[in-house]
């Protein structure tokens, strides 16, 4: 996973910015959907010159609140920035709960807490790591690509991608 797709992002929101050099800009968001206590966790990474470094998406179950599945696509997005061996990352997402809760000093005494407490434990194992608030209309892209990749946001499809598809797909969207 050390090589890079080699285009350049088209910003299509003048609102969306490059992390600081060196960092890595990690983006998460999730789809849930709570008939079935499912959810997806779609995540990107970039770096400074706004080139794809990876991304992936993953399927759960057992998920039992929005709230839980936001918190969750953190703990997954911060693994994948693991996984791919970075050290100095900016997560951005849009739930302001559960971004706050992660920031926040005092403990954590809601039904995320497990989360909030390993998203901090994680983070520790980065060199630089920050949580930001990124409002839902911030990055179209993004929220359109965890939809793609894992069904609408609205309703279960069922619909699984195949690894050729979705690298096509993020390739187009990636704006």
């Amino acid at each position: 996973m050390s090589h890079r797709l080699l285009h350049l992002l088209v910003y299509s929101n003048s609102s969306w910015r490059p992390p600081a050099e060196p960092n890595a800009k990690i983006n998460v968001d999730v789809s849930y959907n709570s008939s079935n206590a499912t959810s997806c966790s779609g995540f990107i990474a970039l770096d400074s010159a706004g080139l794809i470094l990876g991304s992936g998406f993953r399927h759960n179950e057992n998920v039992h609140s929005s709230f839980a599945a936001e918190a969750l696509a953190v703990i997954q997005g911060l693994g994948f920035a693991l996984d791919l061996g970075l050290n100095k990352i900016e997560l951005k997402g849009d739930s302001r709960a559960v971004i706050q809760k992660i920031n926040s000093p005092s403990t954590d005494f809601s039904v995320i807490r497990p989360f909030t407490s390993d998203a901090r434990a994680m983070a520790s194992r980065f060199q630089f790591c920050t949580f930001n608030f990124a409002p839902r209309n911030c990055n179209l892209a993004r929220m359109h690509y965890v939809e793609k990749a894992c069904g609408s946001r609205r309703t279960d499809t069922g619909s699984r991608m195949t690894q050729e598809t979705f690298l096509l797909l993020l390739m187009m969207i990636a704006a």
